[in-house]
């Protein structure tokens, strides 16, 4: 039997047939609402505890999910609000959405147009009217997994391409969201591919998932994992011929290059295969070389700031990840006079200091200001930048300003 689902902005009702009790709500999304209504359920971390404790006590079977109202006009979430109050207080001694309080809210509706909604597992369709054209797919969760298509479709976003455009070309009101079957024994999601498989040949020609056989199926979704992998797959170290050679030097593994240019083993292949394995690749004008400690290249550094144990790095970060020690370990050495093995190749670099103006008192380093009112310094700058009258005379003046003083 199927089912078409309304879908966009609405309202809806949680009901248990045991006790009569309901839950009602309004959600921009209808079927995503209500899928996220039964995956709460089902994880027993529902916001509404009554609901929940009915719900483990009856089970699933006892309850139905319904829409009530549903269609552009309730595209405004205060129109929706106003009909959610009034459901509510239609039978307010059985409702679940009220606590210990309660207030009048006006007249009550009394008729409405409801759709009861399957959910849980099984398959569901989705159909362009305009050109018959169908998708098909399957879910432990048939609520939710319509909604995120309607969602996705609604942003531009779906991975359904021909799908897509015909939801750009026709709009919402053309497309048609249906249940095909649900119930316990769709619980197999291996049965579930099956079947999706079956209804996906019937006609090929006007789906909208992929064409395929029962042995060997692409779905839509399916080839983009696909293509993912083939990607991945791209990036092997086998799939690179040695030796390569790079700035006339000849390299037989990764961990060769690994260690000259310390770069990743990913960065590597994504290179060595984008120069579709050319014999000779020139990464200095890209990236500067990172020889490591010992290393017989004498290709120059571009820009070289530091000098250690002969060598030129650009930076202390690349020289860190070449030598594998710290850049605390680096400033340290770099700043001791007496070690002539890390030098600045360039006059050292001037550091710069915040200075500060306090109520009127001038502070000249963050560190004044720290012992004065016992405060850390993320605090202090926090202050500065307040807009708050409190700290109106917490002033910072930044080192290109200093001249004021």
């Amino acid at each position: 039997m199927k089912n078409q689902i309304p879908t966009g902005p609405g309202l809806y009702k949680i009901k248990c047939l045991v006790n009569q009790k309901y839950y009602c709500g309004e959600a921009e999304n209808l079927l995503g609402r209500l899928g996220a209504h039964l995956y709460r359920l089902r994880n027993k971390n529902h916001d509404y505890s009554e609901l929940q404790k009915d719900w483990e006590a009856y089970g699933p079977d006892a309850f139905i999910f319904e829409v009530v109202l549903h269609g552009p006009k309730y595209a405004k979430r205060a129109d929706r609000c106003k009909i959610e109050a009034q459901l509510m207080y239609e039978q307010p001694d059985f409702c679940y959405n009220f606590s210990s309080t309660r207030k009048n809210v006006g007249t009550i509706i009394n008729k409405f147009e409801s759709h009861i909604v399957p959910f849980g597992f099984g398959l569901y369709k989705i159909t362009c009217s305009a050109n018959q054209k169908h998708y098909y797919g399957e879910s432990d969760n048939l609520l939710y997994r319509l909604g995120t298509h309607f969602s996705a479709l609604n942003k531009g976003k779906s991975e359904i391409n021909e799908m897509q455009k015909d939801w750009s070309v026709y709009g919402s009101s053309a497309f048609i969201f249906e249940i095909i079957s649900h119930g316990s024994k769709y619980e197999d999601k291996a049965y579930r591919i099956q079947v999706q498989y079956q209804l996906i040949n019937q006609e090929p020609g006007l789906c909208y998932n992929s064409v395929g056989n029962i042995e060997k199926i692409y779905v839509a979704g399916t080839q983009i994992l696909k293509r993912e992998r083939a990607t991945q797959k791209q990036l092997k170290a086998s799939d690179i011929q040695f030796p390569v050679v790079i700035n006339d030097i000849s390299y037989v593994s990764l961990n060769q290059i690994e260690k000259d240019f310390a770069l990743s083993r990913k960065t590597i292949k994504k290179r060595l295969l984008a120069q579709n394995k050319e014999t000779n690749l020139v990464w200095t004008e890209k990236r500067a070389l990172l020889p490591h400690r010992g290393s017989e290249q004498s290709n120059k550094i571009i820009n070289p700031k530091i000098q250690i144990y002969g060598n030129a790095y650009a930076s202390v970060i690349e020289a860190s990840k070449a030598l594998k020690l710290s850049r605390t370990t680096i400033y340290n050495k770099l700043n001791d006079l007496k070690n002539k093995d890390f030098v600045y190749l360039d006059n050292k670099p001037e550091r710069k200091f915040y200075t500060f103006t306090i109520d009127g008192i001038f502070y000249s380093s963050i560190k004044e200001v720290v012992d004065h009112f016992k405060l850390n310094p993320a605090t202090i700058y926090r202050r500065c930048q307040s807009d708050r009258p409190l700290f109106k005379n917490w002033i910072c003046h930044k080192p290109d300003k200093l001249q004021n003083f």
